[in-house]
């Protein structure tokens, strides 16, 4: 956080994790939901992250889900679960 008149404001990330069964139409109609709600101005980011070894989706999948969050939020990024990646706990 930082002082002074950013003092009571709070850093909000935004983070979705999708899977290959996560269909595209809902994932839309939670983004609206969500931008009804959160102003841009308030977010510090958007984190997309895949599922990992179940049903993981496809780097398409992934492209078609950034480029779903981009025109309402351009600092979207997508983020693998690395821990899992890695085999840590």
């Amino acid at each position: 956080m930082s002082s002074g008149s950013n003092r009571g404001q709070k850093t909000t990330y935004i983070k979705i994790v999708v899977s290959s069964k996560t269909e595209l139409s809902s994932f839309k109609e939670l983004l609206e939901q969500i931008f009804k709600i959160v102003s841009k101005k308030n977010l510090s980011g958007f984190i997309i992250q895949p599922t990992t070894s179940i049903s993981e989706p496809t780097l398409e999948q992934l492209l078609v889900f950034y480029d779903n969050v981009y025109p309402y939020y351009d600092q979207v990024r997508v983020v693998p679960q690395l821990h899992k990646i890695i085999s840590a706990p």
